[in-house]
């Protein structure tokens, strides 16, 4: 993974997603796409409400949370959030044939972020019960 910071607001294209895929920081407008992707994935969204997303993008999450989109649609997501030590992703979910390389652009995008702000690492725990190989 280059070592460059993430882009603050433009939409940055990720070749490994795909040519028609882009990664782009969440907005609090994506709430209703992020929870489409939860319901197709068979998941909980963490945030619920606008106002949680706007505190978390606000806050320990600001400028470390990205939506993959493709022809218009989100197809993916991940919130992470900072503790000023680390970054921690707290949720990961992508769709379709491509899920794999989405999820890999969007933990990318992640990792830029921790690093533009000087975090050490990005962390993520998976229970073994639903590892599905990816970390």
């Amino acid at each position: 993974v280059p070592s460059v910071p993430a882009k603050s607001s433009a939409a940055v294209p990720k070749e490994s997603a795909g040519p028609s895929v882009d990664c782009r920081l969440t907005t609090v407008s994506d709430l209703m796409a992020v929870a489409k992707v939860c319901e197709a994935s068979g998941c909980e969204p963490l945030f619920a409400e606008q106002d949680e997303l706007r505190k978390h993008l606000e806050g320990s999450g600001a400028g470390l949370c990205w939506v993959a989109v493709e022809a218009n649609d989100v197809v993916g997501f991940a919130f992470c959030s900072s503790d000023g030590l680390f970054g921690h992703l707290l949720q990961l979910q992508a769709l379709g044939a491509s899920a794999d390389s989405v999820r890999s652009a969007l933990v990318d995008r992640c990792a830029e972020a921790c690093r533009g702000k000087d975090l050490r690492d990005l962390r993520a725990s998976v229970p073994a019960a639903v590892d599905d190989g990816f970390f």
